[in-house]
């Protein structure tokens, strides 16, 4: 009985290293707020979104049939002050200045890939995870499955002078692919060996 729970514990690790189900978390839809989240995207995690606009009050996530962008109030100085209301489509653009979103979620996943509507060949935007910044123009962008918590994705003025954005960046975020972190071999291993012990306890008293 030990061997064959032993043999489970080891085919079970071997998927466990695997890679999990992917998960497609459609972005799309009809809602705008200062922040925006999205329940139970995986098994006992939720996701929630939030606006960066340069230099803005006011600042709102808004989701439209095309994904989620950002609106504010952008404040403008020549030689006087006021407050301009972003013209664009409410999506990520440079329209005086820079905006952003952060994607939070409540517990680890597998970054797979992002994906944007409304994009051209004019468009480039910068990811930042887990502290490392890049640009690029690819739809979809693919992350190779890191593990995060949290990502930002913008038209964006970043450290390295190389990631300036272009002034006419405008398109939406639609969707999200993601996936669970797996158990790591040894928690299976553990997990598979309690239940040889139980099953063990078993078999001596009914003997």
């Amino acid at each position: 009985m030990i061997k064959k729970w032993l043999l489970a514990a080891t085919m079970a690790a071997g998927m466990a290293t695997g890679a999990s189900a992917a998960t497609v978390v459609d972005l799309t839809g009809n809602s705008e707020g200062p922040s925006l989240t999205f329940n139970n995207v995986l098994s006992g995690i939720d996701l929630t979104v939030t606006p960066t606009n340069a230099s803005s009050e006011n600042d709102t996530v808004t989701q439209t049939q095309n994904g989620l962008g950002v609106s504010g109030d952008t404040t403008v100085c020549i030689l006087w002050c006021f407050d301009v209301t972003d013209p664009g489509s409410g999506g990520l653009d440079t329209f005086l200045g820079y905006e952003a979103l952060t994607f939070t979620f409540t517990g680890a996943v597998k970054l797979g890939s992002l994906g944007f509507s409304l994009f051209d060949a004019s468009d480039d935007y910068t990811i930042t995870v887990n502290g490392v910044s890049t640009q690029s123009d690819e739809n979809p962008f693919e992350f190779g499955w890191e593990e995060a918590t949290t990502f930002k994705v913008g038209v964006i003025f970043g450290d390295d002078p190389t990631l300036l954005p272009s002034v006419i960046d405008k398109f939406r975020v639609s969707s999200l692919t993601i996936a669970a972190v797996p158990l790591p071999a040894a928690g299976w291993l553990l997990l598979a060996g309690l239940g040889g012990l139980v099953a063990t306890r078993r078999r001596r008293k009914s003997a």
